[in-house]
């Protein structure tokens, strides 16, 4: 049999000690990197999370401003359909007090009809002929004739 020697049995243990400081080595490494991976990972959830809580906060506050937004926006809406309401009363109002206004001149000339009618039952008109004030008379009730409610002005209706 073989038997190894003194130097061979000093050189394999030699070669053990370093192969086993390698490995000790070498499982120091992989701890350290595993403790550094650990470290990272967990730094970069802090800021995941942190990114996250910021993106949060901002889809927040956007809610918030398009909530109230939306409700300025209702509110201006409504503001509009009431002024708009509005506008449109002013704006029948104004063509009734136009068409009033058109109207003038008929009035003014019914007046000086029924003031001419007037002023025959009472007998004032001295200085016109019977026949002159029938003339006068019929012209005037010819160009306004009320029927209705309605006034007629040379061809024109208003109310």
């Amino acid at each position: 049999m073989f038997s190894p020697s003194k130097s061979s049995i000093k050189e394999a243990h030699e070669h053990f000690q370093a192969l086993y400081n390698r490995i000790s080595e070498l499982e120091k490494t992989v701890k350290d990197q595993a403790e550094a991976i650990i470290k990272r990972d967990d730094e970069e959830q802090q800021r995941m999370n942190a990114v996250t809580q910021k993106h949060q906060e901002a889809v927040t506050k956007l809610t918030t401003n398009l909530e109230t937004a939306e409700k300025k926006i209702e509110i201006l809406s409504r503001n509009l359909q009431e002024k708009s309401a509005v506008t449109t009363t002013l704006q029948y109002k104004c063509q009734i007090i136009n068409d009033l206004c058109a109207s003038i001149p008929a009035f003014e000339s019914y007046l000086t009809t029924l003031k001419q009618i007037e002023s025959l039952n009472s007998g004032e008109c001295n200085h016109v002929g019977h026949d002159g004030a029938k003339r006068v008379l019929h012209n005037n009730i010819d160009s306004v004739e009320v029927n209705n409610k309605d006034v007629e002005m040379d061809g024109q209706t208003t109310v």
